[in-house]
């Protein structure tokens, strides 16, 4: 999961350097002030596609696609709710700038976790909208969020097998719920919220 961080205790830091690197110093500081598990790369990127705009790239391994195996025996598992309760707090303080499309699988995992209940889970389908191209300003080895950073991700779940919930959700984290229908095989059976 990669997410993108604009944090005003860092501003100094990440402002200070043009090399998408930090040294080791300032990779330990940043590490110990997100205060999560899991970070395997931190650096510098711009996302300004006219003025600067500099951020912190922050990759995280996470285990998503095993996730949808049975995402209800996931709300006991404290390093899932730590990874929520972290990606809420970035967004409760506006640090969050982005998430890929695994942050919103987490994010739309948590969704339906408190929405509904069920005991099985599938991800039945996914869609990207990116609203920006940075690829120009990207090296091409670095395709991660970076140079698509501001999106909309689309994902169908499917609830115990008769349940589709479509859900969108924005790159800033935000999840909504656009539609959920029933199983019914002559036509759409669209829940009312």
């Amino acid at each position: 999961m990669e997410l993108l961080l604009d944090i005003d205790k860092f501003a100094d830091l990440v402002n200070e350097g043009w090399d998408s690197a930090f040294t080791e110093e300032e990779q330990l500081q940043i590490s110990q002030e997100l205060n999560v598990d899991g970070i395997a790369e931190l650096r510098r990127v711009n996302i300004g596609p006219g003025a600067d705009l500099l951020v912190i790239l922050v990759a995280i391994n996470t285990i998503v696609d095993s996730f949808l195996v049975g995402s209800k025996l996931l709300e006991g598992v404290v390093g899932w709710k730590k990874l929520i309760g972290w990606l809420k707090k970035l967004m409760k303080a506006e640090e969050l700038v982005s998430v890929d499309e695994a942050g919103a699988t987490v994010l739309a995992l948590d969704y339906l976790a408190h929405h509904y209940d069920y005991d099985t889970i599938t991800k039945e389908d996914a869609h990207t909208i990116p609203f920006n191209d940075l690829s120009y300003m990207i090296p091409a080895n670095k395709n991660g969020i970076a140079r698509h950073p501001h999106a909309y991700y689309v994902q169908t779940y499917l609830l115990d097998g008769d349940r589709y919930c479509v859900l969108g959700i924005k790159s800033t984290g935000e999840v909504n719920l656009i539609k959920s229908f029933r199983f019914n095989p002559y036509a759409l059976q669209e829940e009312k919220h």
